[in-house]
């Protein structure tokens, strides 16, 4: 996955993800991002229990990485605890999800960003369509 870092151009994201979900495996994967120096790594709100994810972010931070934790919950409750959990585990950014109002009210004040999904969600694992001009105006109301 690539997604524009915040003020440096783009970035690749090392995701420990399969399946739409955290790869119960993840914690013995973190030498690998150590040795691989990859600056950005990231999970799935769901697929590891929160003490579990929590010691993975743990050690992204330890191996000098930025983080990411990203939403694949649909509902609006669990949009809530997908930010709520981003909180817990001290994630960088938070990616995705569709309900931004609930979401920027649960990232308020914390200094996590916020890169929703734009366009029309479709399905699961999400899809993401939409015409151009449609995606574009949807971020525009993203961003502001």
């Amino acid at each position: 996955m690539t997604l524009a870092a915040h003020s440096s151009g783009p970035a690749f994201v090392f995701m420990l993800t399969k399946a739409d979900q955290t790869v119960p495996e993840a914690i013995t994967l973190l030498p690998i991002v150590r040795e691989a120096a990859v600056g950005h790594a990231g999970a799935k709100d769901i697929g590891l229990p929160l003490p579990e994810l929590a010691r993975l972010f743990v050690g992204f931070r330890e191996a000098g990485c930025r983080t990411y934790l990203e939403v694949v919950s649909s509902t609006p409750d669990a949009m809530r605890a997908a930010a709520h959990t981003a909180i817990e585990v001290g994630a960088d950014v938070l990616l995705g999800g569709t309900d931004r109002p609930t979401i920027f009210a649960a990232l308020r004040g914390t200094g996590i960003l916020f890169f929703p999904y734009v366009g029309t969600v479709v399905g699961h694992p999400c899809l993401l369509r939409g015409e151009i001009i449609d995606i574009v105006d949807d971020a525009r109301r993203a961003e502001s």
